[in-house]
Formats: C-alpha cells, sequence, structure tokens
C-alpha cells in the first residue's frame, strides 16, 4: 500500500540511531533549509511516493506536495484515501488549510489521532498531513516510535526550521492538549460511594451507577496500562488514539470489585463477551465493533460528545 512520505528533513545516509535504521531521502536539496520540491524516494514504509519538481523554493514549513488531504468536506469525515495511508503507526506531520506545519506528533493509530486533533482544533487546523513510518522489520513499539519522533524533529531543526507551534510548551500545544490522566481502574465495591451507591448493592446496581456517573467507561481483563488480553488492549489502544478520557474496571479484580461481576456485566448488556464499552451511559459493543467505529470516524465523535456532555454536567451541578 502506497503512503505519502513526507518532505520534512531526514537523518542523511543509512545511520543507525538507537538501533533504528532510517533509510535517506536522496535529493540532497532536501538537507537545505530552504529548498526546490524535487523528486524524492525514501523506504522509511512499506511504499514510497515522490513529488515533481517545481518552479520556486519552499520551507519545511509548507505544506508538501505529496501531503494528502484528510477530509471529505461534503461527507464530513476523513477521505478513504487518508484513512488507508494514516491507519498505521508512525510519525506524523499536520498542515492547516493556509498549508503551514502545525505539528509533528507520534501515534500508534495515526487516523484515529489526526481525527482528535480535528475534533478539538476544527478540520482547518489538521487540513492535510503525511506519515514517515518505521521499516516493516521494526516493531512499532512506543519507544520505537519515539526515536523516530525524536530523529525527525531534530533533523527538522538542524536543517533551520522553526519546531511546529503545536509543538511549543504554551497553551497552544496540541500535544499537551491531548494528554489525558489515567487514572487507576475503577473499583465498583470499593469506590461505590464515588458512584452515590451502597458497597453492599447489587452487582448490576452498580454496573449502572458506574456508566452513568463516567463519561466512557471500558470493561475490560487487567488495566489500562497492562491489558490482559488482546481484545482488551485493542479497546485500550482504540480509546486511547481517539484521546478519550475513560475509566477501565477490571473484571479479573474480584477484590475492589464483586466476584460475578463479569456473569452481571454479560446479563446486564446481553453481551457475551468481554470488553464492553460504554459512552455517556449507553452500551457500544466490544473491541470489533470499537473497532469498525475508528475506522468510519464514529468512535472520536462519540467519545468526545460524551466527554462534553460530563463537562456540561459538571458545570450545572456547581452552579447549584
Amino acid at each position: 500500500m502506497s503512503a505519502a512520505i513526507c518532505s520534512a528533513r531526514v537523518l542523511p545516509g543509512h545511520l543507525r540511531h538507537n538501533g533504528l535504521r532510517y533509510h535517506a531521502i536522496r535529493s540532497s536539496s532536501l538537507l537545505r533549509a530552504a529548498s526546490t520540491s524535487s523528486q524524492t524516494s525514501a523506504s522509511m514504509s512499506s511504499a514510497s511516493m515522490s513529488s515533481s519538481s517545481q518552479n520556486g523554493s519552499s520551507t519545511n514549513d509548507e505544506n508538501p506536495l505529496n501531503a494528502i488531504k484528510l477530509w471529505d468536506e461534503e461527507a464530513g469525515d476523513m477521505t478513504d484515501e487518508a484513512m488507508q495511508v494514516f491507519e498505521r503507526p508512525g510519525v506524523y506531520f499536520v498542515y492547516a488549510k493556509d498549508g503551514h506545519l502545525q505539528y509533528i506528533g507520534l501515534s500508534r493509530l495515526v487516523a484515529g489521532t489526526l481525527k482528535a486533533h480535528a475534533a478539538q482544533f476544527g478540520p482547518g487546523a489538521a487540513w492535510s498531513a503525511c506519515i514517515e513510518s518505521l521499516p516493516e522489520d521494526e516493531e512499532a513499539t512506543q519507544e520505537a516510535l519515539q526515536e523516530l519522533w525524536k530523529a525527525t524533529m531534530l533533523s527538522h531543526i538542524q536543517a533551520g526550521n522553526a519546531p511546529p507551534p503545536g509543538n511549543g510548551r504554551g497553551p497552544g500545544s496540541w500535544g499537551r492538549s491531548l494528554k489525558i490522566p489515567k487514572r487507576p481502574p475503577l473499583q465498583l465495591r470499593r469506590q461505590a460511594a464515588e458512584l452515590n451507591a451502597q458497597s453492599d448493592a447489587p452487582t448490576s446496581t452498580l454496573i449502572e451507577a458506574a456508566v452513568q456517573s463516567r463519561s466512557v467507561v471500558a470493561f475490560i481483563k487487567g488495566t489500562r496500562a497492562e491489558p490482559e488480553c488482546g481484545f482488551s488492549a485493542q479497546v485500550v489502544n482504540l480509546l486511547d488514539s481517539c484521546r478519550a478520557d475513560f475509566d477501565v474496571v477490571d473484571v479479573l479484580d474480584e477484590v475492589g470489585n464483586p466476584p460475578d461481576l463479569r456473569d452481571t456485566l454479560k446479563e446486564f448488556t446481553t453481551w457475551p463477551t468481554v470488553p464492553q464499552v460504554f459512552a455517556s451511559g449507553e452500551f457500544l459493543g466490544g473491541s470489533d465493533i470499537l473497532t469498525e467505529m475508528h475506522a468510519s470516524g464514529l468512535l472520536v465523535r462519540v467519545v468526545a460528545s460524551a466527554g462534553q456532555q460530563q463537562e456540561q454536567q459538571q458545570q450545572q451541578q456547581q452552579a447549584e
């Protein structure tokens, strides 16, 4: 599958940076702060994309020729081409509608993160993007992506460019605004009072209290930091990619939760498996349904709406 390879600076030559190999863009003109857009090739991902020469010069802070437009304005969603290119881990470059570079980030699911940027800052701020992926033989761990990001940002700055505005440390920081605190797992029995329930209440009552009092709740096996099954890990990754502020309930924890939690949860939703995810008190589904919702762009909108509803409710309660 073809991927958009950004014309941002990458390390020249076949260099190793903490064990990661970065493949050079062959045009030496790209190593200058102000360069002409010339035909390039790279093997930073499984395929490459080239850009043809243009008259005039452009800096790295301007939209490269191979950046992909993200949004279908009529459909109000991400284009099919963008979904195919960005449904993968990598370091990504976001450009505003006026063509200026806004942010260089990393994500295990770039498409979902781009949707989160657009939901927070508007599609005009995240109008187009391109991506640099790890080589196929490199596992896309968080550490590997961080090293790729560091190398890419360093080469960007060494080429004479300032950090993009979204990468600053002020209130306009994109990365800072998307960081959601990861709370410990919610324990229904031990934290019943926080849920406005009695600790000896029936398990179904505790479940109802949890999903009604929190914007997004994921019942999984394990914790957010250490899911104990592949489906639970998939749900956590999908919600993380949407930058959702969500709570996790570990159905394997029979100390802080009722021992019959798993069986009662399945009866509560008439859904036979775990994980199970709720937003604004409504049952969404398990990992397969969340994967489909994420692919369509619906998941990021649902969790964003749930967060807004909870914030409004909290403001109303404070006003009272």
